[in-house]
This record gives C-alpha cells, structure tokens and sequence, in this order.
C-alpha cells in the first residue's frame, strides 16, 4: 500500500464491479454475499488497474456501492486523482438519482467522465478465458458457484508461479 500510495497516478479511472458470491472462507460457506471489487487504473505507474479492496457489502444498491467505493478511496488518499468512473449499466449503477456513480460524483464534488460498458470488460475477459480452459458453461461464471466445484479435479493442484513480467512491454 505504502508504495502505492506514494506514487498515486495524476489522474485515474475508478472502476467496479459487484458480485453476489459464496462465502468460501467464512463460518458459514454455504451462505453468499454481495461483494464489490474496487480498483483504479491510470498511467504512468498504474495503467493496468490497481485493486483497492473487495469489501463485502450489505445490498447492490447503488448508496451501498458508492459508500464502499468512496470509503477505499479515501483510505488510499485517492479522491483528488479520479477523473472517471467504469461501471456496468445496471440501474444500481447508473441510475440519474440514486446511481453509484451519480452518488460518487457527488462525494467527489466535481464532474467526472462516466464510461459505463454494456458488459463490464474485466468480466468479458475473465469469460473468454473461462470458456477456453473449461468450455461454455450455461450457467453464470460466478467463482465458488455450483459450476466451479467440479473443475478441482482439472486445475493444477502444484503451486502456481506468477507469469514473468517484462517491464520493457
């Protein structure tokens, strides 16, 4: 955190996603929770993405949203940095009253770009890779699902190394 914080980029996106999701780790696995992955992506240091938090929230509303959202940026000394907002179009979103991003843009006190995606790209991607390891699933992707417990037996059960990076592209 301290590195990031100390180079924060100029100006930054800020980007996410909610989730309904089973609780793997908790003290009742079978029960599932709303959650909410957060990141900021922006360059130079950051154009990639940078992963803030993913609290879990009471509802999907978009007040539940943007007060998780809000909160990490604040926490990560962000605020004065975002000049634009990635989000789906659902109405928890998107809404012109009680849209996460309307609220945030408030929080914020000054106009941002809104770059809502019919499809958020992070779950496009994850899809396209999910279909080519494991083929298409018609349920939905959703990680610890009913779907995903049979593919124990195909994931690799050695250590997993991180891919090498190359900062020269």
């Amino acid at each position: 955190m301290a590195a990031f914080s100390e180079d924060p980029p100029k100006y930054a996106a800020l980007h996410w996603d909610g989730k309904m999701l089973r609780d793997v780790l908790g003290s009742d696995p079978g029960a599932t929770s709303e959650t909410l992955a957060v990141l900021v992506s922006g360059p130079p240091a950051y154009p990639e993405g940078k992963l803030l938090g993913v609290p879990v929230i009471d509802s999907s509303t978009g007040t539940a949203q943007a007060e998780a959202s809000m909160d990490l940026l604040e926490a990560w000394g962000l605020t004065g940095v975002i000049t634009a907002l990635v989000f789906d179009t659902t109405a928890s979103n998107s809404g012109v009253h009680r849209g996460a991003a309307k609220l945030l843009e408030q929080q914020l006190d000054r106009k941002v770009f809104y770059l809502a995606c019919r499809h958020h790209i992070l779950e496009v991607l994850v899809g396209a890779v999910w279909d080519n390891l494991f083929g298409k699933v018609k349920t939905q992707r959703i990680l610890g699902s009913s779907t995903s417990r049979t593919f124990g037996q195909i994931l690799p059960q050695t250590t997993l190394q991180p891919c090498p990076s190359d900062k020269n592209g």
